[in-house]
């Protein structure tokens, strides 16, 4: 089974039999700290760590309940300029 977690620090982590294998935080690969959204480079690591390709995968978790899918389609970082601000919030 494959842990995906795509709040604050997003990470993925691969599991067998109830035991976690691998975990790794997407702000590993990015270099950006406390990365939010997609960790795509944490999941490609855990995958290949284990020798394991996505079409073997019987199980795959999302563990962020409390954030929308909107974060995914969203620009989030948490390096915002003042323009990325206004771009975002409008005149709210």
């Amino acid at each position: 089974m494959l842990a995906i977690s795509i709040s604050h620090n997003a990470s993925a982590a691969l599991m067998r039999s109830g035991v976690i294998v691998s975990a790794a935080l997407e702000e590993r690969f990015s270099r950006t700290k406390n990365f939010v959204g997609y960790p795509k480079q944490a999941i490609d690591y855990c995958l290949k760590k284990e020798g394991v390709s996505a079409s073997k995968l019987d199980r795959i978790a999302c563990t962020t309940i409390d954030n929308p899918g909107l974060m995914i389609k969203a620009k989030t970082s948490t390096h915002f300029s003042l323009r990325d601000y206004t771009d975002y919030y409008g005149e709210r």
